[in-house]
């Protein structure tokens, strides 16, 4: 790292400025950042949904919990260019295993839920630090700052969550409105397929995309104003600047020539005798002379006298008294703190009352959580018999004989819906009045299909889901099932009742 090789101006900022300057880094370096980072983060994405697809909710968790193998991907990118090493596309996809070695496992552990992740991920990634050191370092650098840090990552949060539910809303006001409620019902049901997965992890994947190299960026360029300011790095930088100057000014010959007459009459005069001070006759300048290689080691000692870089800071209330000076227009604070007291005291009784209500909550439904723990018997179930559900009779006698045989009948006469609709009218009369399946009119098709779940076996199962899907489309989204299918239900339905 050379400071001579930094694309920033360095000099002291206020924290915020210093995170407006990471954004604006992305802006300026977009083509840099942006193109293996966007290959990258698609390749996880679609790597996590397909190894998971059996849980796809864990896979959009898993995708979110990886953020600190991709702040570690963004930052070498960003420190490279910082330093005027641009990486190209294919040299950034090589170095990734290589960044990923640095402390990862705590980076997605005990580390994973620190708020000011991306301003300390420099001192693991690029200082290299462990344990103790890291942790002082990072003491040191976030005075005066970590809040900054802090709110970085709950804006950057915050705007990652608006930019995915803004695609979604985007993609709802596109498709017609016929199709919206298909939409809808594909992004929030319980039973996800693996398209819709990747959907879902896609849509959340380009929050991700967007924002996170902002938020790398703004954290990188916290700590390098950090950094300038204890380090002076600007100061540094300055004084190599003028050292280039005079190099450069003084190998001329004529400048060379020039400076030595300048300095002539130095090397002729004689030296003087220091004048001897009377008031303190004995007192050495020095005890010894020392080599000039041991001047880090004079330094160090210094540093480590006590006077020398100790800094104490103290916080604490102090009683000034009652007689407070008041001006005859200003405000009269004296009542302040009774007000506080006072606000104090009713939190607390309504905390008290908070709690106890809780307890109690607690004590009467029982029987609804201690099953969880083992103890106690399960809920039972509603013992009154529901004999209509979504405005179909439920009553067994209400029923034709042979339902397959009315619904095929139904079928051939090219009134699709009326067989799917009997069929499913007797599953549910099946499940209300023979299964005894606690079912409320409160219930919607997809709940019932979850509540029979546990219920009934597998090859009954499969022929409620296939059904129950079929009638939900025909039923609400206005899309009429093919004949074939609803002869094919037909066929099935001693499946269904054989097991009765």
């Amino acid at each position: 790292m050379k400071l001579e090789d930094i694309t920033v101006k360095i000099r002291p900022r206020d924290a915020w400025e210093a995170i407006d300057l990471g954004f604006k880094f992305t802006q300026q370096n977009w083509r840099v950042i942006y193109f293996p980072w966007a290959i990258f983060l698609t390749a996880v994405v679609i790597i996590v949904t397909i190894g998971l697809q059996r849980w796809p909710l864990f896979s959009l968790f898993v995708i979110w919990w990886l953020k600190p193998v991709y702040d570690r991907v963004l930052l070498s990118i960003c420190s490279r260019t910082l330093f005027n090493d641009k990486p190209g596309t294919e040299d950034t996809l090589r170095s990734i295993p290589e960044n990923l070695r640095s402390q990862l496992f705590s980076g997605l552990t005990y580390h994973r839920f620190s708020f000011s992740r991306s301003f300390y991920l420099p001192v693991t990634l690029l200082e290299k630090l462990k344990g103790t050191e890291r942790k002082n370092r990072c003491n040191i650098l976030s005075l005066r700052t970590s809040g900054h840090a802090v709110w970085l990552t709950v804006t950057c949060m915050i705007f990652e969550q608006i930019m995915s539910i803004t695609l979604i809303g985007f993609i709802y006001m596109m498709i017609p409105e016929s199709h919206q409620a298909d939409l809808m019902g594909m992004l929030f049901n319980d039973d996800y397929t693996f398209q819709q997965s990747l959907v879902i992890n896609l849509l959340y994947g380009i929050g991700i995309l967007v924002i996170e190299p902002f938020y790398v960026a703004g954290g990188f360029m916290l700590y390098i104003n950090r950094r300038t300011i204890l380090e002076g790095w600007d100061i540094e930088l300055s004084f190599r600047n003028l050292s280039n100057r005079l190099s450069k000014l003084i190998k001329g010959p004529t400048t060379t020539l020039l400076l030595l007459l300048a300095l002539s009459p130095l090397l002729l005069t004689q030296p003087a005798a220091a004048e001897v001070d009377d008031e303190y006759p004995e007192e050495p300048i020095a005890q010894s002379l020392r080599p000039v290689t041991d001047s880090s080691t004079v330094v160090e000692e210094i540093f480590a006298r006590e006077e020398m870089g100790k800094k104490e800071t103290r916080k604490g209330l102090e009683y000034i008294g009652d007689n407070v000076d008041t001006d005859a227009d200003g405000f009269d604070f004296s009542g302040i703190g009774e007000l506080i007291v006072y606000l104090a005291q009713t939190f607390k009784i309504l905390l008290v009352l908070v709690i106890l209500i809780l307890i109690a909550m607690a004590i009467l439904h029982r029987d609804k959580w201690l099953h969880l723990l083992g103890i106690g018997d399960l809920p039972k179930k509603d013992e009154a018999v529901i004999e209509s559900l979504f405005g179909m009779d439920l009553r067994p006698d209400s029923l034709p004989d042979d339902i397959a045989s009315s619904a095929r009948q139904l079928a051939e006469n090219n009134d699709l819906r009326g067989a799917l609709s009997l069929l499913y009218r007797g599953v549910l009369s099946i499940l209300v009045n023979h299964d005894k399946l606690a079912i409320s009119s409160a219930h919607t098709e997809n709940e019932i299909l979850a509540l029979a779940d546990s219920e009934i076996k597998n090859t009954r199962k499969s022929y409620l889901g296939q059904l129950t899907n079929e009638w939900i489309r025909t039923a609400y989204s206005q899309s009429i099932s093919t004949q074939d299918l609803v002869l094919s239900l037909c066929d099935q339905w001693p499946q269904f009742t054989v097991q009765q």
